[in-house]
């Protein structure tokens, strides 16, 4: 084999390795919020379709193709937009920080962004979002305040 064609058969191995090699996943990318707890609460209250405080009652996961999911239920112990405090609401959140999922953790108290999801009818929440343990959200629960406040 010449110098020439050696040259192109290195060329096509090295482009058939760089087609078939598997690429790296591509992590969950979150459009961020304004470091400014009440900008950020301001923010997330007028996205979120129902924001609540919350004790997690129960934790299922489920296979969905392509992604496995769980399904949080939560009793309703304070709410900004959404249920009333006492309701049971199931939050739905893909498994996986790949797949944006957050992971809630039985029996924790937990303040929560939720969004309705209109094709299967749940709620939903992500990693994106502005959830996190209630003892982590004074300043965010502060300003929820003060934002439903002013609605009133």
């Amino acid at each position: 084999m010449n110098v020439r064609n050696r040259g192109v058969v290195l060329w096509l191995v090295l482009v058939a390795i760089a087609i078939l090699t598997p690429q790296n996943a591509v992590a969950c990318t979150c459009m961020p919020f304004p470091n400014d707890e009440a900008k950020a609460a301001a923010m997330a209250f007028a996205m979120a379709d129902v924001i609540f405080v919350g004790v997690v009652i129960d934790v299922k996961t489920k296979r969905l193709r392509p992604l496995a999911v769980r399904d949080t239920t939560f009793e309703v112990l304070q709410a900004w937009k959404g249920p009333v405090g006492g309701d049971l609401t199931v939050v739905r959140s893909a498994v996986g920080e790949i797949a944006c999922g957050y992971e809630f953790d039985k029996p924790g108290e937990y303040l929560v962004f939720a969004y309705w999801d209109v094709e299967h009818q749940i709620l939903t929440t992500s990693m994106c979002d502005l959830n996190r343990e209630s003892s982590r959200a004074v300043g965010l629960i502060t300003e929820l305040d003060k934002i439903k406040a002013g609605m009133d």
